[in-house]
């Protein structure tokens, strides 16, 4: 069973570790970590790992953090399976993102990362994910148009 302290739970402490806003750029062996606890124990520490990642998405003071929290998702998104890509779903971190863009108040490189994993997830999973995530159609909630004709 996962522990209930948040500080000695380690899916919360290599998020915190991955997400740490003095990091000069993400720290790849933090987040495969990261990846390779979710895959082993997926029951006992998958939430939480999301969870935790959903609490780093919100943090807009911070954008070093709120940044690497995105590049560690993104990160988990490709490399812990269709289990983690359900929870993300479930605990709504896609709609927290679109909340964030129409929030405004993002650094612009911040904003731009959101559109471009939710567009990304919405072309790229399995189409069952992908209904679940294309509802939001993040281009079409924020007023970008294709320029393409």
């Amino acid at each position: 069973m996962a522990p209930r302290d948040k500080v000695k739970n380690p899916a919360y402490q290599l998020v915190d570790k991955a997400t740490y806003d003095h990091l000069p750029e993400p720290d790849w062996g933090v987040c495969v970590d990261l990846c390779d606890l979710v895959n082993a124990e997926f029951p006992t520490y998958g939430k939480d790992a999301v969870k935790a990642l959903k609490l780093k998405i919100q943090k807009r003071h911070r954008p070093n953090a709120q940044s690497f929290a995105f590049t560690t998702l993104e990160t988990c998104m490709k490399n812990c399976g269709a289990r983690f890509h359900h929870m993300v779903i479930a605990k709504d971190v896609l709609g927290e993102m679109m909340r964030l863009v129409l929030g405004g108040k993002l650094q612009p490189e911040v904003r731009t990362k959101i559109l471009e994993l939710v567009e990304e997830w919405a072309t790229q999973l399995p189409i069952h994910q992908a209904r679940s995530i294309s509802h939001w159609s993040p281009y079409d909630r924020v007023g970008v148009v294709d320029a393409d004709p």
